[in-house]
């Protein structure tokens, strides 16, 4: 079946009143889904320079394509855009990623356990190397 990871951007700092979690079926290692993330979330703050030169970075644009198409790649599994912070995803996952509204930079942890109350060890975030 392959790992399961959590994504998570919360787009309140940017002005969007949207708080985003995406579960994924398949990771295949620790730092897949990060690559994924990273090269994504570059395409399109490159594409939106490329459209809109003389407009400012809308990074709540950017992020919700960038999240989006990055989690599809790797099965999406459960969604939740409702701007509560809520997630309720209660299967097994292996990993959690955190992308930062206000720069696109993502970091990562290990989980141990299901998602929510019952994880039972969480690992420290590692903040993820730009992209190769």
């Amino acid at each position: 079946m392959g790992t399961r990871a959590v994504v998570h951007v919360d787009l309140r700092p940017v002005g969007y009143g949207k708080d985003i979690w995406i579960a994924t079926h398949l990771d295949g290692n620790p730092e897949n889904l990060g690559k994924d993330l990273r090269k994504e979330i570059a395409f399109q703050k490159n594409e939106f320079k490329r459209n809109f030169p003389s407009i400012p970075l809308d990074m709540g644009s950017i992020l919700q394509k960038a999240v989006a198409r990055a989690s599809a790649l790797h099965n999406i599994d459960l969604m939740s855009v409702d701007g509560k912070g809520e997630f309720p995803y209660g299967d097994y996952a292996d990993y959690q990623y955190e992308v930062d509204a206000k720069t696109g930079k993502v970091k990562v942890r290990t989980l141990q356990g299901e998602w929510g109350s019952s994880i039972q060890k969480i690992g420290k975030w590692k903040q993820l190397s730009k992209v190769i």
